[in-house]
Formats: C-alpha cells, sequence, structure tokens
C-alpha cells in the first residue's frame, strides 16, 4: 500500500502545480503599446458578482474531492495500513478462497488497477485545489483597455462581443456579458480605487456605446432549471459513491475513476449556466 500511496502523493502534487501553472500562465503580465488605459488589480471573488456561479463551483470542487478520498480510502482497504507493503488484492483473493491457490498475474492487474485509480484521483484532486489558492495568491493581474478590446493579462475580449455591462460602483465592480452568454458575465473588472474606476468605466462606456441590458429572463430561467439539474446529478452521483464504498473490489475503483474524470470534466457545463 506504501508504494501506491506514494504514486497518489506524487500524483497530487503534479496536478496541484498543473493548475497552478494554467492559471499563473492567464495571470501574467501582457505589454501591449497603444493602449487607452491600464491598470494592476486583484480580482473580485465571483461571489461578489455572481453568488450562483460561485456556488455552483463551489459544490463542483467538494463533491469532486469527496469522490477522490473515496477513491483512495476504498483503495486503501485493499491493505494493512497506509504506511504497510503488502497489497491484498480482492478478487486474487476470491479466487484463491473458492479454487485454493492465489493466480500472481491477477494480483499484479488488480494492484496496476489500484494504482491507476488511486493516482488519476489524486491528480483530479490536486488541480481541483490548486484553483483556489492560485487565484487567491497569483495577483495582481494587469488590465489594458484598448480600442480593438480589453485585455486581461494573457486573455482577450472584443469589443464587438460584448453585449452590455453593468456596473457596481459600491463594489468597483465592472460587469461585462457578451452575445453568446448573456445571463453571467463573461469578464469583471475590478479597478481598486474610486479615480480608477471612474476612469475605467467612463472609458468602457465611450467604448461600448453604452450598450443596455438585453432581455434575458427566459436564459434566467433556463439557468436556474440548469443548475436544479446540476445539483441533482451531483447528489446522485455522491449517493451512489457512497453505496458501492461498502464493496472492495476493483470494480469500484475503476466506478470511482471513470466518475471522478467524467464528474471533472463536466465541470465545464458550469460555464454555460
Amino acid at each position: 500500500m506504501l508504494g501506491i500511496n506514494l504514486v497518489a502523493l506524487v500524483a497530487f502534487g503534479v496536478g496541484f502545480v498543473g493548475g497552478w501553472r494554467i492559471i499563473r500562465r492567464g495571470r501574467m503580465p501582457f505589454e501591449l503599446k497603444d493602449t487607452l488605459f491600464s491598470w494592476n488589480e486583484f480580482p473580485a471573488s465571483m461571489f461578489h458578482y455572481d453568488k450562483l456561479a460561485g456556488f455552483l463551483i463551489t459544490v463542483h470542487t467538494l463533491a469532486t474531492v469527496a469522490l477522490c478520498s473515496l477513491l483512495v480510502c476504498s483503495v486503501n482497504r485493499a491493505g494493512i495500513s497506509p504506511i504497510s507493503m503488502k497489497f491484498n488484492s480482492p478478487a486474487s483473493g476470491r479466487i484463491a478462497s473458492f479454487l485454493g491457490y492465489q493466480d500472481t498475474q491477477l494480483w499484479l492487474l488488480s494492484a496496476v488497477i489500484a494504482m491507476l485509480s488511486a493516482g488519476i484521483g489524486a491528480f483530479t484532486c490536486g488541480s481541483i485545489l490548486s484553483f483556489p489558492f492560485a487565484r487567491r495568491f497569483i495577483r495582481p493581474v494587469l488590465v489594458h483597455l484598448h480600442l480593438e478590446g480589453i485585455v486581461y493579462g494573457q486573455n482577450s475580449i472584443r469589443w464587438q462581443d460584448v453585449s452590455f455591462y453593468e456596473v457596481d460602483r459600491k463594489r468597483h465592480l465592472l460587469k461585462l456579458f457578451t452575445h453568446s452568454r448573456p445571463q453571467s458575465p463573461s469578464l469583471v473588472l475590478h479597478p481598486p480605487s474610486d479615480t480608477l474606476f471612474m476612469e475605467a468605466e467612463n472609458r468602457v462606456r465611450d467604448l461600448l456605446f453604452d450598450k443596455k441590458t438585453d432581455d434575458i429572463s427566459f436564459r434566467s430561467r433556463r439557468r436556474w432549471l440548469s443548475s436544479f439539474f446540476f445539483l441533482m446529478m451531483t447528489l446522485m452521483l455522491l449517493l451512489g459513491a457512497f453505496w458501492v464504498y461498502q464493496y472492495v473490489m476493483e470494480w469500484v475503483w475503476f466506478l470511482y475513476a471513470a466518475g471522478i474524470v467524467g464528474f471533472s470534466a463536466g465541470g465545464r457545463f458550469l460555464e454555460h449556466i
């Protein structure tokens, strides 16, 4: 078990570093000439401008970590202790109880399944957990307002893609919505001072020609329905994961690993809610 847990620990570290580097790469300053206005900002918390999205992302993160924890704990149930050198193959043990001998190849296959499953779970867990830490500590972000659009770190958005914007003067937030995603902000600017915020607001208003809010009541209803569907699917997945935890078998580890990969990739569905 010690070898499998070491693989899981290394996979967790690789996933954490990989996720950290993705955030860091996207927030590195981009030097741009002929800018109209630029500033450094500390990105606002998502709960300050989109509480529903913040809640759903938190649920997705916690559910993924729970699935990864169940997987690693389930694999460890095949050993005497997490630091022991012995691994007991569930399938090989069952066959041995019927036939009276232990299949070495089956034991090796079981160990490989356990190692891969634990590695997948730990890697995914590390990747998921890196994002809140990286978003909190990799700051500030350099923002440019240009005639063609906005450059936010290494990312950009064109003015013609923006359908409308909203202003939250209390929190110094400029929320920009796109034609393809009018139900939630695609980009949020957070100038740190009153002077920078007023200047940024004036520049955005002039460049967008004071675009007005579209009628998004239908999209808003669809957003709540999609959120409800996501929460129900998450609940069913967690209930199933806790139910199969009672079995110590290779197929359980395979189901956990497949469920984790699918659920973590399904997090992209949240971008469209």
